[in-house]
């Protein structure tokens, strides 16, 4: 029996900064999340004040920041519950469990 496979992919929208290094999500830049739009906005709105506070250019500032993006992939295999073979034999009991509790 050959094992189905369902695919799962997304686009994750990270950014690069001008020395080179990409933030990719989980991770944020100072708190603003790179993969949603709002955090995007925030970010851009972000540069800008700072080129504002430095007295800079904020297009130039900002051409040194890229959007950049991957594609994750995630095979789930997908075994029928009526294989067992996937699994091995597991040993099946109604008991109750008990747990054990340090003396006081």
């Amino acid at each position: 029996m050959f094992a189905e496979f369902d695919t799962h992919t997304r686009v994750i929208i990270g950014l690069r900064l001008p020395d080179g290094k990409v933030i990719w999500p989980p991770h944020t830049w100072h708190g603003h999340d790179t993969n949603t739009p709002e955090g995007r906005k925030d970010i851009t709105e972000a540069i800008r004040a700072a080129a504002d506070n430095l007295g800079i250019n904020a297009e130039e500032l900002l051409a040194g920041y890229q959007w950049v993006s991957r594609v994750d992939t995630v095979y789930v295999t997908v075994v029928p519950q009526t294989d067992s073979s996937a699994y091995g034999q597991w040993p099946v009991t109604t008991e109750p469990l008990e747990i054990a509790t340090p003396d006081d």
